[in-house]
């Protein structure tokens, strides 16, 4: 099973707001957004203010504007190992953030 095949199950398996489709859609729509699909890893993701909200954070047509500060790359689903994606994703934020259980989690990075 692709890495692509593993991240459109997580919307068969887990209850969503919108279809993997819809959020694939989204992603490649807005202008801020990554989606990287690799023979090891799929991941949709784009900049976020950790100040906003849980559902502009989780919304991928919402883009963030002043006054609040992109300050995170939000990793809004990741098929495949972080590491294969790392080379991938934009650089310069001082935090990645993700979900797990429901609940929006931000890692600091080093710079």
């Amino acid at each position: 099973m692709t890495p692509f095949d593993r991240a459109r199950g997580v919307y068969e398996r887990e209850r969503c707001k919108r279809s993997f489709e819809e959020d694939l859609i989204a992603h490649f729509r807005n202008p801020a957004a990554y989606v990287l699909s690799t023979p090891t890893v799929f991941a949709m993701g784009r900049p976020v203010s950790r100040q906003g909200s849980y559902e502009e954070i989780t919304d991928p047509w919402h883009v963030f504007s002043w006054p609040l500060v992109i300050d995170a790359f939000w990793i809004h689903l990741l098929a495949g190992s972080i590491k294969d994606a790392w080379p991938y994703l934009p650089q310069g934020y001082a935090w990645l953030g993700f979900e797990r259980d429901n609940e929006p989690r931000f890692w600091r990075l080093r710079r």
